[in-house]
C-alpha cells in the first residue's frame, strides 16, 4: 500500500462528475468502477493483490487483531475525521483514500498489517495503525 497516495477523493470526485454520476450517491459498483479508473495499472494489480490476501488471511482467522481493536479502528473511520469516509448506496462504508469499500475496508480494520494512510495532523500518526 502506497500511504502516500491519499488524494484519489478529488480524482474519484471528478470521474464520477464526468460519467454525470452523483458523487453523494454512488451505488458499491460505480464507486468501483471509478476506484479503478483513477489508479494506474501497478496501483491496481498491488490493491487487488493486497485486498484478496487481507481478506483471506482475516477470514480464515490467520490474521486479526481484537474484537475491540477492530470496533475502535471502523469507529474512527465512521466520524470522518479525515473526510476521506463516505457511505455509499445501502449504507456500504467506502474510504477515499485506500480507496477500498464494504468488506475490504473490514478487512483492513482488522488485519494487523494494515493502517489507515492518512496522517492525522494533530498527532502527527495516522488515525488508526494495526502494527502498534
Amino acid at each position: 500500500m502506497n500511504e502516500h497516495s491519499t488524494d484519489f477523493q478529488v480524482a474519484i470526485l471528478a470521474a464520477a462528475k464526468a460519467r454525470g454520476w452523483n458523487p453523494s450517491q454512488l451505488s458499491p459498483a460505480h464507486y468501483r468502477t471509478l476506484a479503478l479508473e483513477v489508479r494506474t495499472s501497478r496501483e491496481k494489480l498491488r490493491g487487488i493483490a493486497d485486498m484478496l490476501a487481507s481478506r483471506t488471511a482475516t477470514g480464515l482467522g490467520l490474521r486479526i487483531i481484537s474484537p475491540g481493536k477492530a470496533a475502535a479502528n471502523d469507529l474512527i473511520c465512521q466520524s470522518n475525521q479525515c473526510g476521506k469516509y463516505r457511505l455509499l448506496q445501502g449504507g456500504i462504508p467506502a474510504c477515499d483514500a485506500c480507496v477500498c469499500q464494504g468488506a475490504g475496508l473490514r478487512s483492513k480494520q482488522r488485519d494487523p498489517v494494515w493502517f489507515c494512510p492518512v496522517i492525522d495532523p494533530t498527532t502527527n500518526k495516522h488515525f488508526w495503525d494495526n502494527r502498534e
